[in-house]
């Protein structure tokens, strides 16, 4: 790649190409340069905007990022992978309408049949507490017996060589709900969801169930409680062999 840019200074390509295989072995510095020089020389590559959108938002530039997904959008309004990244961003950004403005384009790509069929969930938040990271995934839709609104991945050691640690998950299973029916402890219109943690070694804990389901805002409080343990469980099981 950098043969082909001595030899074509006017390639945009290669810079964009080049600048993608530098973001991925973590030279993210270089990698920016190069992919900024290929949207100054072919402002409608939407994969260098894509790509710098990505490396803006692992430095934190929350601006940069933004402006750099909207640049994709604008070009290519079946993106739904940038539209889930504009939902990350406004909630970095503290902008909660441009996020649900956002989120509700992704779900309509998903109505639409315009979102990758292999995938049910979208990540809508990426945040740190602690030394920890969290990965959010959301469903497209509640289905099946044990649908989850909310998967929180947390993720810890030292980059290049994380591990789950566990995932903390929103979700309302047919047979809990069933069980607190028919104990009478949920009215006609009510729907019962529960905060649930789940572990590598098949361990579980039950944080809080809710009659109704929680907001978004709701539920990442209360994880982050769990996770900086302030929140203790309710229940829980243990696996052993």
């Amino acid at each position: 790649m950098r043969k082909a840019i001595a030899l074509d200074p006017k390639d945009g390509r290669s810079r964009s190409q080049a600048g993608a295989l530098l973001l991925r072995v973590g030279q993210e510095k270089e990698g920016l340069v190069l992919l900024e020089e290929a949207l100054r020389l072919d402002p409608k590559d939407t994969l260098a905007a894509f790509n710098a959108g990505q490396a803006y938002q692992n430095q934190h530039q929350w601006n940069l990022a933004r402006q750099r997904f909207e640049a994709v959008v604008a070009a290519n309004p079946d993106d739904w992978h940038a539209f889930a990244k504009l939902v990350q961003v406004s909630q970095a950004l503290g902008n909660t309408p441009e996020r649900d403005k956002r989120r509700q384009q992704v779900l309509a790509l998903y109505r639409a049949g315009k979102t990758d069929a292999r995938l049910d969930t979208f990540c809508r938040e990426q945040f740190e507490v602690g030394a920890n990271r969290v990965m959010v995934l959301e469903a497209f839709e509640m289905k099946g017996d044990r649908p989850r609104r909310y998967a929180f991945e947390v993720v810890g050691g030292r980059p290049g060589a994380e591990k789950m640690l566990r995932t903390l998950s929103l979700g309302s299973y047919a047979s809990t709900e069933a069980a607190a029916r028919s104990h009478g402890e949920l009215g006609p219109g009510d729907h019962l969801f529960h905060l649930d943690g789940y572990y590598p070694d098949n361990s579980h804990e039950t944080f809080a169930f809710f009659k109704n389901e929680p907001s978004y805002e709701d539920t990442r409080a209360l994880v982050v409680q769990v996770l900086e343990g302030k929140l203790k469980p309710v229940s829980s099981t243990t696996f052993r062999r």
